[in-house]
């Protein structure tokens, strides 16, 4: 059942060569790209690393979309720093899959946090539908309560 391990080889080299591709319009400002989603590129650490570094700086970037992750924190966290050097205005959280149903609290939380001490020009953020939880949501509450940037 060799052909088994190629096609799967084939297709990670073919989605590494998605992965690189995004990260290259990111990183060169690409004016076509006013929007991103980021899921599973954030499952390896390089591709994290490459694609934290891409975004700073990025001025054409205005919305990035967070979905079906349940990897590294460290990574999510990675890419949610570098945020705070573009001008994304709205960060949506979507639920992540159901493999991680009691982790959606955790990155909802962690993407608010993170975001609400390090995005100044953030307007907006959407967990609709995100199933955060009456304990994230409390949490979240306290820390939107004196945020002045986020818009109804």
């Amino acid at each position: 059942m060799n052909w088994l391990r190629n096609d799967r080889t084939a297709a990670e080299a073919e989605t590494r060569r998605d992965h690189l591709d995004i990260i290259n319009r990111v990183k060169s400002n690409d004016p076509d790209l006013p929007a991103l989603d980021i899921g599973v590129i954030l499952n390896d650490l390089h591709t994290a690393t490459l694609l934290a570094e891409a975004l700073r700086g990025n001025t054409n970037l205005k919305r990035v979309r967070f979905y079906e992750y349940g990897g590294d924190m460290d990574h999510f966290h990675m890419v949610i720093s570098a945020l705070s050097e573009t001008n994304v205005s709205k960060i949506i959280v979507v639920p992540w899959s159901q493999i991680y149903p009691r982790e959606d609290d955790l990155y909802a939380v962690a993407a608010g946090k993170r975001l609400l001490t390090l995005q100044s020009n953030l307007t907006r953020l959407d967990l609709n539908a995100c199933h955060i939880g009456p304990s994230g949501a409390i949490v979240l509450s306290a820390l939107l309560a004196n945020n002045t940037t986020l818009r109804a």
